[in-house]
């Protein structure tokens, strides 16, 4: 579906961001170690695979240690990024830090040591019976089929899952990390919630293959970043000329980081809800939610009211934490509610897309 073309807009976003006076600042857990070459790799939040080279301490750099490091741009010669998959490496002495998740090792019956660690995972598309979810502090973590099953993975919730730490590759849909065990779980914490952003977007270049590169952006068009997105993160088949189009493309992706905002950060569901082939009036939704009864939440709580009332005015339910959007994207992200709903009524369909984009 995606055309694999140059790296050129990635490499001059690095540039861009790479002017930064103050070195942010890595936390991670190692994920590898090489003695012979002294250096290792952490998994950082929000920044993914950090090269540790010039900093490198054998007592200090070793395998599931959690650490924080001030990072800059990795544009060394040897070990770039393209070898290795570390797009940052350290600019600073590394840091032991108290591990943040619950995390260990086990010996696998190869010999091979494993890297396991315990994190919430907020699921995403459910592909072809697997899914990929994103974890607050580990990014995109790979669920198979067999595990999916297990405990009937939903998109667009919560779950708590035992990963490993893997080699990325298209079996596990390019993913550094997988899913052993899952069980369901109230993630209630607000970090949790806060480390997830519902947006909207629209294409902006190729970056390889299967993998495009949205810009973000709110419901006021303000800008929001960029995404990576890979072809199995659509809820749906999409053509590219039909990706390049789209005026408004649903997404749930990593937070932004705060000295790099316009690193591309990752996601884990799209879904295209204004194709751009037809302007439906959102008045005319606004008209058809009045006559709905629906659980109005304020800022102060997280639950919907008690006593549903009848919808007034369509501005009370779209602010930021609106469950009546969340509710109707939870429900398009069945792929087989969404079909049906299309095919049986295409109006509705359009009316529930119209409403998402226009209050996401």
């Amino acid at each position: 579906m995606i055309e694999t073309v140059g790296k050129s807009e990635v490499r001059f976003i690095f540039r861009k961001m790479s002017e930064q006076a103050i070195k942010p600042v890595a936390v991670g857990v190692v994920v590898n170690v090489d003695l012979g070459m002294n250096y290792g790799i952490i998994h950082a939040k929000g920044y993914g695979r950090v090269l540790i080279m010039r900093n490198f301490d054998k007592d200090l750099v070793q395998l599931s240690n959690w650490l924080s490091v001030e990072v800059e741009q990795n544009t060394d010669p040897v070990l770039t990024f393209e070898r290795i998959y570390c797009n940052f490496i350290d600019a600073g002495k590394p840091k032991a830090i108290d591990e943040p998740l619950p995390t260990a090792t086990s010996l696998s019956k190869t010999g091979t040591m494993n890297l396991r660690i315990q994190t919430p995972v907020f699921i995403g598309n459910v592909t072809f019976g697997s899914s990929i979810g994103l974890s607050p502090y580990l990014g995109r973590v790979y669920l198979n089929k067999n595990l999916c099953k297990k405990f009937n993975a939903s998109p667009l919730t919560w779950v708590y899952c035992g990963v490993i730490s893997v080699a990325a590759c298209e079996a596990n849909f390019n993913s550094f990390w997988e899913a052993r065990t899952a069980r369901r779980e109230d993630c209630d914490d607000p970090k949790f919630a806060q480390s997830i952003r519902r947006c909207l977007g629209r294409f902006h270049s190729f970056n390889e293959k299967n993998i495009c590169i949205l810009q973000l952006f709110d419901r006021n068009d303000k800008d929001k970043g960029f995404a990576y997105v890979h072809s199995f993160d659509f809820a749906h088949i999409i053509r590219e000329q039909d990706l390049k189009k789209a005026k408004a493309i649903q997404v749930y992706v990593a937070a932004q980081l705060l000295y790099f905002p316009d690193y591309p950060v990752l996601a884990c569901y799209a879904r295209v809800i204004d194709d751009g082939l037809q302007d439906v009036p959102v008045e005319t939704v606004e008209e058809k939610l009045a006559m709905l009864d629906i659980s109005v939440t304020d800022n102060s709580s997280d639950v919907g009211s008690s006593k549903p009332k009848a919808l007034e005015d369509a501005q009370l339910i779209c602010d930021e934490n609106c469950e009546t959007i969340d509710f109707i994207s939870k429900l398009l992200a069945y792929q087989s509610v969404a079909k049906n709903i299309k095919k049986v009524d295409p109006v509705l369909f359009n009316d529930l897309c119209a409403f998402i984009t226009k209050y996401t």
